[in-house]
This record gives C-alpha cells, sequence and structure tokens, in this order.
C-alpha cells in the first residue's frame, strides 16, 4: 500500500510542477541554437533562437503563442514513464505475493 500511495503521490506532484519545469528548461536552452525540422514540407530546418526575459516573460510567451497546453508539451513522455512505473510496480508485487 506505501508503495502505490508513493507512486500516486509523484504522479500528482509531476503533473502540478510540470509547467514550471517546462518554464525552467525553455530559460536554460534560451539563446543556443536549437535546430527543429520544419515539418510542413520536411525539406529543411529552422533555427530557433529565444530570448525570455524572465520566469514572468517565459510563462506569458507561452500562453499567448501555443496556449495553455503549450506547457505540458512532452507530457506524453512523462506519462508513458508512469505507466511503465506502474507495471513494473503490479508485476512486482505479482510475483513476490
Amino acid at each position: 500500500m506505501e508503495i502505490r500511495s508513493d507512486l500516486i503521490a509523484r504522479i500528482i506532484t509531476e503533473v502540478a510542477f510540470y509547467p514550471l519545469e517546462t518554464i525552467l528548461h525553455r530559460l536554460l536552452l534560451q539563446g543556443t541554437d536549437t535546430i527543429i525540422d520544419n515539418l510542413d514540407n520536411g525539406k529543411s530546418m529552422q533555427k530557433q533562437l529565444t530570448y525570455y526575459q524572465g520566469i514572468g516573460n517565459c510563462y506569458n510567451t507561452i500562453v499567448s503563442m501555443e496556449g495553455y497546453t503549450g506547457l505540458y508539451k512532452g507530457f506524453g513522455a512523462l506519462f508513458m514513464q508512469f505507466s511503465m512505473h506502474t507495471v513494473i510496480l503490479n508485476v512486482g508485487m505479482w510475483i513476490f505475493s
């Protein structure tokens, strides 16, 4: 029971703090030469340079350009990670019980 409650607590805190983590990562990556694929035609790459003035500016820029869902970009990978944790936890409990 303690292991499951720990997993649930971790999931809740990760979901709650994921937007702050997104802002932190964007602030850390600003000013670096980030190259992303041009998904419109797939024949070129786009250079992405961002310069945020702080946490508030970063938050406002993300929300205005991408909406509130922009704060949860990459959340699918976290969901997959916790799915695997749940599977491993249940298999382990099944083996040892």
